[in-house]
């Protein structure tokens, strides 16, 4: 991710559940201490680290999402 940047709530096309996998993301960005200050204002409350990497949001660029269709559970979802 190069721009950190909020999105209007009905501009999110995808949220996957990151929950079990929520140890490994905070474990993987605890290496990138350089990254630290951008991430999260408290590095050490891995606690609430592990609440924001449990879910993961996107936008679906193309084809734009019409406000009838169904939030997608994985990036995958759909395709062939």
């Amino acid at each position: 991710m190069h721009h950190m940047r909020g999105v209007a709530d009905e501009q999110i096309g995808v949220t996957v559940d990151c929950r079990s996998e929520s140890h490994l993301i905070v474990a993987g960005l605890l290496d990138c201490r350089s990254q630290h200050h951008v991430i999260i204002d408290d590095p050490a409350d891995t606690e609430r680290w592990q609440r924001i990497a449990s879910r993961e949001c996107a936008v679906i660029a193309w084809p734009p999402r019409t406000p009838d269709q169904a939030m997608l559970r994985d990036v995958f979802e759909g395709l062939p």
